[in-house]
């Protein structure tokens, strides 16, 4: 009798200790449509419109492609600090507010092809220190501020596959010193393809 109740007691201040610890992680709900293994959050093809809430902090990735999610908003990823890939293919996205990522210093990947995206803004990508790899292929992107890639140390591919973007500023890539991988079959623009070819080495590059 005394070993039973030792043991319900003991599970007791497990739960309590958790709940403590960790409350957000403990209560939360896996979306229904998706799965969450590990720390990882999928939802491919689940009818979503928007980043579910209250994800606990110590996921380390979102897979939430072909959905309905046409805004991302800053409050949703914010608390997020461990987020090392987003995968937000195909879900109709045509905002991103500035400084939106600016709180994940880990993540490496962040995936937006086949979405509404028009621009690249200064501040879009800020923060992504740790950023290794950014797909925003097959958008409808025309423009590409100077100093968009500033904040990325660490990047070793761009592409850019499939846009509308004509031209390129000379000076678009003078801090990417790690870059090995720019796919850049963008236009049929002859000024572009001569910029490319002039600032980026072409063994280096994906034609």
């Amino acid at each position: 009798m005394m070993t039973g109740y030792l043991s319900v007691v003991i599970f007791s201040l497990a739960v309590q200790l958790l709940l403590l610890f960790n409350p957000i992680e403990a209560t939360w709900q896996c979306p229904e449509a998706c799965s969450c293994t590990g720390a990882s959050l999928y939802c491919f093809g689940a009818s979503l419109i928007e980043i579910p809430s209250e994800i606990p902090d110590t996921y380390e990735g979102l897979y939430l492609g072909f959905n309905g999610i046409q805004n991302v908003e800053r409050d949703s990823l914010s608390h997020l600090g461990n987020l090392r890939l987003i995968d937000l293919t195909s879900n109709g996205i045509f905002q991103i507010n500035d400084a939106t990522f600016e709180e994940l210093q880990t993540l490496e990947t962040l995936r937006l092809p086949f979405n509404n995206l028009r621009a690249i803004t200064v501040d879009l990508l800020s923060g992504l220190r740790s950023l290794e790899v950014l797909d925003v292929s097959n958008n409808v992107i025309d423009r590409i501020d100077p100093g968009s890639f500033d904040h990325l140390p660490n990047i070793k591919e761009i592409n850019l596959r499939s846009n509308l973007i004509e031209l390129l500023h000379p000076m678009m890539f003078r801090s990417l010193a790690n870059l090995e991988i720019f796919l850049s079959d963008l236009t049929s623009s002859r000024r572009l393809r001569q910029l490319h070819y002039h600032f980026l080495p072409i063994s280096r590059n994906w034609i």
